[in-house]
């Protein structure tokens, strides 16, 4: 490789300091905080399900707050980006299928 593509490879991988995070909203039992360990993510989940936190807290390295998710509600610190950002998924349903778009039998 030349010079210039080594700088520019270089300068489009990440360099992140800090360790990941990911917050999984709504996380039901972990599933999808399963794959983010699984990528090793650290991963703090809120469900208001307590069967699905226990699930989750005993099957996953990360802790699950059995936690009902409001406005205002102010999340830990650290699990934010260095810039004041929160990534989150959007809210779905309990069989895991995502709310949005159109249903074929609805």
């Amino acid at each position: 490789m030349t010079e210039f593509s080594n700088k520019i490879n270089w300068m489009l991988t990440p360099h992140i300091q800090e360790e990941p995070l990911v917050l999984d909203l709504f996380a039901g039992c972990g599933g999808l905080s399963l794959g983010f360990e699984a990528a090793g993510f650290r991963t703090i989940g809120y469900e208001m399900v307590e069967a699905a936190v226990e699930t989750y807290n005993r099957n996953l390295k990360g802790h699950c707050y059995n936690q009902f998710l409001e406005v205002g509600f102010e999340y830990p610190e650290g699990s934010r980006n260095p810039r004041g950002q929160t990534s989150i998924r959007p809210q779905t349903r309990k069989n895991g299928w995502c709310m949005l778009g159109r249903r074929a039998n609805s």
